[in-house]
């Protein structure tokens, strides 16, 4: 009796130590929770930009971000490695009364250089990204023109 009772001990010992084996070895593959911000830096935006982000499995819906303001969203890479953000920006311009939009990558697993936060900032020529090695903004896309709907 008291041997099968030192054999429970030892087998739950041996379970609980495997889960937290497996436990940690589990968020050292999915790495550190990702913040994704988008920031409307476009002082010749009408009002507010129009920003809408998914990925396979999540749709943020739309969002709609008066200047200075920003649109975040959080996650954990996926075991995968294959973790992916995009996002579609439109605005009017106030002063060619054109429309300006793109569609990009905004979070790439093992491709986007972010510790945790990783910052995307629209500006009147286009989309940056910070740079947390430099610690600036540095170019990434430039804007299309949206033509006009045709009647």
């Amino acid at each position: 009796m008291a041997s099968s009772n030192y054999s429970f001990t030892v087998l739950a010992f041996l379970i609980v130590l495997a889960s937290i084996s497996i436990d940690s070895t589990a968020s050292s593959l999915i790495g550190k929770k990702k913040h994704v911000h988008v920031v409307n830096n476009i002082k010749s935006a009408s009002n507010r930009i129009y920003v809408h982000c998914k990925s396979r499995d999540n749709d943020l819906g739309d969002q709609y971000l008066p200047l200075n303001k920003e649109f975040q969203w959080s996650f954990r890479d996926n075991i995968m490695g294959t973790t992916l953000f995009f996002c579609t920006i439109n605005w009017k311009n106030v002063h060619d009364k054109r429309r300006y939009g793109l569609v990009y990558d905004s979070y790439v697993a093992l491709k986007t250089k972010c510790d945790t936060d990783c910052i995307w900032s629209a500006r009147s020529d286009g989309v940056y990204f910070y740079e947390e090695d430099s610690k600036s903004y540095v170019f990434k896309y430039y804007w299309n023109v949206i033509p006009p709907k045709q009647q």
